[in-house]
């Protein structure tokens, strides 16, 4: 099999994890690397990347024996290799009462977590520069980053979530064209998919919510702000103006990259949808709210909100094998 045939069929098994029983309608394709056909036309795109924390590491994984070439004093395949890749001489232990054999080995200095993160905004930036020439083919595309290597070295997805929605990345997940960015990772017991914009919106919804509910600020009229004014205007402050808010009698609902999350009678309710639905007339987006506040509006927002950091969201994770949405707690 071809290098290319190897990766295109490591790109379909990441479809496969993603979207589950729907994947077999998924064609391969260029730019993006899937396209969904329904009755012969192409209904949603997927465009798959590998995270990698410098194009030095995409060699050193990629490239078949580069290590060991490197071990040997054959050189380096680029330039920018020696000051990332070094060799030298270490003592490896196999136990605590070994008294270790000293080999030579290939160092790599592990990137601070603020590196990671902006490496991982750069990478979703690059996708983010193309979106144009894949909506040439189809209208919605979703992107999926593997970092099935832990490279992002992801130990708690609740802080990884709540660095990225102030972070640089977080700014490249919300502002670019993409319907959902997904992040496959492994936990310790299980492999996950994540799907970063649902969790943007989960995360200011539900923070936004819960500061407004133990809001006490005694300058604040006492028929209180309305919730949803408070959170429309978190959404817009944080780059969701194109989330989508429905209002009915009964249910408020917001809709955001794969989520829609609802308040209604029976509680809190999120529902995934793996792939995009048509959106039906009463759907407006945040920013079309948020352009009707008054100044009143906009300063109660404010006031409600205030210190926002001692609410914390559990993030949104998929099951691979199930697609079964799961809450998780700290």
């Amino acid at each position: 099999m071809s290098d290319d045939s190897d990766r295109k069929a490591a790109e379909r098994r990441l479809v496969e994890l993603v979207f589950g029983g729907e994947s077999h309608a998924f064609e391969p394709a260029e730019q993006p690397d899937f396209l969904l056909d329904r009755d012969g036309q192409a209904a949603h795109g997927v465009e798959v990347t590998r995270f990698y924390l410098s194009e030095t590491d995409a060699r050193m994984r990629e490239i078949p024996g580069y290590g060991v070439e490197i071990l040997r004093g054959e050189g380096y395949r680029h330039k920018a290799d020696p000051q990332l890749l070094t060799v030298e001489e270490i003592t490896f232990h196999q136990g605590p009462e070994d008294l270790g054999k000293r080999l030579r080995a290939v160092r790599r200095d592990i990137p601070s977590e603020k590196e990671r993160l902006e490496r991982l905004a750069e990478q979703i930036g690059a996708k983010n520069s193309k979106i144009d020439e894949y909506q040439k083919k189809v209208a919605t595309v979703d992107l999926i980053v593997d970092d099935t290597c832990s490279a992002l070295r992801i130990r708690d997805f609740g802080r990884f979530l709540g660095l990225l929605s102030d972070n640089q990345a977080g700014k490249e997940v919300a502002s670019g064209g993409f319907r959902e960015v997904y992040l496959i990772a492994d936990t310790e017991d299980v492999k996950v998919f994540v799907p970063l914009k649902a969790n943007l919106l989960a995360l200011h919804v539900i923070t936004a919510q819960n500061c407004w509910g133990a809001s006490k600020n005694p300058e604040l009229p006492a028929q209180g702000i309305d919730c949803l004014k408070a959170i429309v205007w978190r959404l817009s402050q944080h780059g969701l103006g194109d989330a989508l808010v429905r209002v009915e009698s009964e249910r408020i609902a917001f809709r955001y990259g794969s989520l829609d999350l609802a308040y209604c009678q029976q509680g809190t309710q999120f529902t995934r949808r793996a792939l995009p639905e048509p959106t039906q007339p009463g759907w407006r987006t945040s920013t079309a709210l948020v352009a009707k506040f008054d100044d009143e509006d906009r300063d109660l927002a404010r006031a409600a909100l205030g210190d926002t950091s001692k609410f914390w969201c559990a993030p949104l994770l998929h099951e691979v094998g199930t697609g079964k949405l799961v809450r998780v707690s700290e």
